[in-house]
């Protein structure tokens, strides 16, 4: 690496640490990429060349603890485990992340899930990871004869995501709706996925 890449490499990290402290005083809403600049010591112009506008920014700052913590997470778990526990464990440590500011993670999460992938390469990349984890633990449980031979590993990762998902949107939203409320709610769903139509279930 150059001097002058370690250099954009401060600068983008200097960037990240003035961004991350004016989100979390002021809220997204209230910052401008301006103001962010000044506060750095830094000029617009050097704001968007790192990052290409506000919501990019707002990515970089909060994905990096969600990416870091879902690492963690999935490190510390085995496929081996029991299936639901693993999965509100995983539910549990990442609804923890997002009470400590949900304002600034819904606002995330409104502004760049339906990006497309190119625009939100971070949410790609923790989605991937998770599903990939997902599938290797029910491959794995399939294979020990727990789950039903036709199932569809990457189809069941995926209606679990978006289960998780949904009820992601409540908690965001609903500032009377609790930890422990979407945790519950979650595991209830979990039950009737794994235990229901999705893995015993007939043909209709």
């Amino acid at each position: 690496m150059t001097r002058r890449d370690d250099s954009k490499a401060e600068t983008r990290e200097l960037i990240l640490k003035t961004a991350r402290l004016l989100f979390w005083e002021k809220g997204v809403e209230k910052c401008t990429i301006r103001e962010i600049a000044k506060e750095a010591g830094v000029s617009p112009a050097s704001v968007i060349v790192h990052f290409k506008n506000k919501t990019a920014l707002l990515e970089a700052t909060l994905y990096e603890e969600i990416e870091t913590n879902l690492a963690k997470t999935l490190a510390n778990l085995s496929t081996d485990q029991e299936f639901s526990g693993v999965l509100m464990y995983i539910v549990s440590r990442m609804l923890a992340v997002y009470d400590k500011n949900r304002d600034l993670y819904r606002i995330l999460i409104r502004d760049t899930y339906y990006e497309s992938l190119h625009d939100s390469p971070s949410i790609a990349r923790q989605d991937e990871q998770y599903i990939q984890f997902v599938v290797e633990m029910i491959e794995r449980k399939k294979g020990k004869g727990h789950f039903r031979k036709n199932l569809d590993p990457n189809l069941a990762a995926w209606s679990i995501l978006y289960l998780y998902l949904g009820v992601l949107r409540k908690f965001l939203i609903d500032p009377e709706f609790s930890v422990a409320d979407a945790e519950s709610t979650i595991a209830a769903m979990f039950q009737q996925l794994v235990s229901g139509f999705l893995f015993h279930g007939e043909k209709q």
